[in-house]
């Protein structure tokens, strides 16, 4: 698959509007149905549509007033590299 500069920036931008929204079928259709997410060296791998799922569910919980956003992004088929910015208010806290 080879993937341009504008649709490259349509992925993010609907990666961030289902992240925030919690949307889980629009997060998990972004994946491939073996998708493999690691959000931090340290925690376990997420795979698959289930993982990632349930993954969004559990943030869910705990977090509200979601903002997402991404700075810029650059595209060499078939990466995009993207930095971003994340924040929310603990519901717990």
């Amino acid at each position: 698959m080879t993937i341009d500069h504008a649709a490259a920036a349509d992925l993010l931008e609907r990666m961030a509007d289902a992240r925030v929204s919690c949307d889980g079928d629009g997060w998990t259709s972004l994946f491939t149905d073996d998708a493999v997410l690691q959000r931090d060296p340290a925690d376990p791998l997420l795979v698959g549509h289930n993982a990632l799922r349930a993954d969004l569910l559990a943030a869910s919980a705990i977090e509200e007033q979601v903002a997402f956003t991404w700075e810029r992004h650059w595209v060499v088929p078939p990466t995009i590299l993207a930095p971003w910015q994340m924040s929310y208010v603990d519901r717990h806290s």
